[in-house]
């Protein structure tokens, strides 16, 4: 997987950062949660997209790294990334 994450902490915002696996997007993503004290409920949407920027796939607060249909609606039963100890 090559691709970007967009975490949207602040819709208006919005940034891309550059990952060359999932594990490493989920990573970054759980620190910054962790970094900026979120909760669950607090936790920003985050989109994986890929080279031509299409929407390939959401982070869960947790890490998990879910597909996105061709809707664009997570596909919870297509986990792409599976954190430790979840």
């Amino acid at each position: 997987m090559c691709g970007k994450i967009c975490p949207q902490v602040n819709p208006r915002r919005s940034r891309h950062l550059s990952f060359s696996t999932y594990a490493a997007a989920s990573g970054a993503y759980c620190a910054t949660i962790e970094r900026l004290g979120l909760g669950v409920s607090e936790a920003p949407v985050c989109e994986v997209l890929d080279e031509a920027d299409n929407l390939v796939a959401r982070v869960a607060y947790n890490g998990r790294i879910f597909a996105v249909g061709p809707d664009g609606e997570c596909d919870y039963t297509r986990v792409l990334h599976e954190t430790c100890g979840t």
